[in-house]
C-alpha cells in the first residue's frame, strides 16, 4: 500500500465518523437495533447497571432506558475519541 492510497483511506474514514457524529441518533439507533437483535436471538434482554446515589468505580450516568444508557456511555464518547484522532 503506497503512501497516497494510504492518506486517501484515512480522509475518507475521518469523513465517514464525521457523518457518524453529526447524525448519531439515527446511527446509534441502527446499530442499536442490531445489538438487540443479536441479543434476543441469544436469550439476554437489554439492561442497565442501577443507578447509585454514590458511584466512585464506573460512570453514573442517568438514562430511561437500555437504549439512552448506552448512546450515552459508548456511541457518543467513541466517536468523540475516533473523532478527535
Amino acid at each position: 500500500m503506497d503512501i497516497a492510497l494510504s492518506g486517501e483511506l484515512i480522509s475518507s474514514v475521518k469523513q465517514q465518523i464525521a457523518t457518524f457524529r453529526s447524525n448519531t441518533d439515527l446511527y446509534h439507533g441502527i446499530w442499536y437495533q442490531e445489538v438487540v437483535d443479536l441479543a434476543q436471538e441469544l436469550g439476554v434482554q437489554p439492561s442497565i447497571p442501577r443507578v447509585a446515589a454514590r458511584q466512585s468505580l464506573r460512570n453514573n450516568v442517568p438514562a430511561e432506558n437500555a437504549d439512552v444508557y448506552y448512546k450515552r456511555t459508548i456511541t457518543i464518547p467513541v466517536l468523540g475519541e475516533k473523532n478527535s484522532k
